[in-house]
């Protein structure tokens, strides 16, 4: 038997999405979107269409959706594109922010932008007493996430960013939702931010495609430059085969949001029930806020990376974090901010569910 858990990193395409995907490869929305001809208007209206149908099931409106190549895109035009209002220098993000977040926050702390960043608890919680008491006037942006991608920790989102632009409502705050879609219903129209990005294998969808949601009146500088067709901050050639597996995946995960969930959360508690059986484990991230696909547990006495390299000999499939640190064996940034251990961090191992997944596989990880 063969069970893949590393959703964190990558996904199989289900089926009835690749069916979808497969006839605009070769025989429709090839053309190129810019053009005055039947193929190319047909591209045109593909993008348009999708862009439309994504819009309506993330609870916005199609002006307000642009597409990328994938989120780690998405996440460097938010943070890089937008212009600071009134000469604010100052950004804060969360210590348990996924490094494309990371990354280009650091980049405009090289520019000359003071970058604090917010402390987490035990569990993953946002310190919301050091985020409001560094908060000021100077501030220009705030990064955070609803929900944690490693440990699956939910904030109190919605209430953090409601005081935020309470009390100073010129902030902007961006958040990675790919974790979110799915997980948790909501609208964005409804959510009190300016920018998000979904990233399109985190909904079940293919790799190479991301989306940027920012509000209309936002104001972002694209930061590659070239012609373009139907995405003026993203110039270049639009992948259609990915924008129209994207727009599939959210549909069908919106669609199934309730079956999806009732039978996750059951393989979810089984799987966090057999694993901690085990001698000398613990549960990363909090046990009753978290999302319902997310298990993440340190071994003590193991090495994370070690681990995975062994159960891929059962085939089972895991990782021991995000890729974006497996190549140099760093433990996980975000474990670390939780204030593990070195060697805590370094035994942790993250397994995702999906709502492909048996039960008996489920047992079979856990044997």
């Amino acid at each position: 038997m063969e069970v893949y858990l590393d959703f964190e990193n990558g996904c199989p395409l289900p089926e009835e999405i690749l069916n979808e995907i497969l006839p605009y490869f070769n025989k429709k929305g090839f053309g190129h979107s810019a053009l005055t001809h039947k193929m190319g208007w047909e591209a045109y209206g593909i993008i348009e269409e999708s862009a439309k149908e994504i819009a309506k099931f993330l609870g916005t409106e199609q002006n307000k959706i642009n597409f990328t190549h994938d989120s780690v895109e998405a996440a460097n035009l938010a943070i890089l594109g937008l212009t600071p209002k009134d000469k604010r220098n100052k950004i804060l993000i969360s210590k348990i922010e996924p490094l494309h977040f990371q990354y280009p926050v650091e980049e405009l702390g090289k520019r000359g932008f003071e970058v604090v960043k917010i402390p987490v608890d035990s569990n993953g919680f946002l310190d919301e007493e050091f985020l409001f008491k560094n908060l000021d006037e100077k501030t220009h942006l705030l990064v955070f996430s609803w929900i944690n991608h490693e440990i699956g920790t939910i904030q109190r989102f919605e209430e953090i960013c409601k005081r935020v632009k309470e009390k100073f409502p010129f902030i902007y705050i961006l958040s990675d939702l790919s974790d979110t879609v799915g997980r948790l219903n909501f609208k964005l129209n409804d959510l009190p931010i300016d920018m998000a990005i979904i990233s399109g294998y985190k909904i079940y969808g293919p790799k190479g495609i991301g989306v940027l949601y920012k509000k209309s009146d936002l104001k972002i500088n694209p930061i590659i430059f070239g012609p373009f067709s139907t995405q003026p901050l993203w110039p270049g050639e639009e992948n259609i085969p990915a924008i129209i597996g994207f727009r599939y995946a959210l549909k069908n995960l919106i669609e199934n949001f309730e079956k999806n969930s009732e039978k996750i959360k059951k393989l979810q508690k089984k799987l966090i029930d057999g694993l901690l059986s085990i001698p000398h484990t613990i549960l990363n991230g909090s046990k009753d806020m978290r999302a319902f696909d997310n298990v993440n547990i340190s071994f003590f006495g193991c090495e994370g990376e070690a681990l995975t390299v062994e159960l891929s000999d059962y085939g089972i499939y895991i990782s021991s974090g995000s890729a974006c640190t497996r190549r140099i064996l760093q433990p996980s940034h975000v474990l670390l901010a939780l204030g593990k251990k070195y060697e805590e961090a370094h035994g942790s191992l993250l397994m995702k569910l999906w709502p492909y997944h048996r039960e008996e596989e489920i047992e079979y990880v856990i044997e």
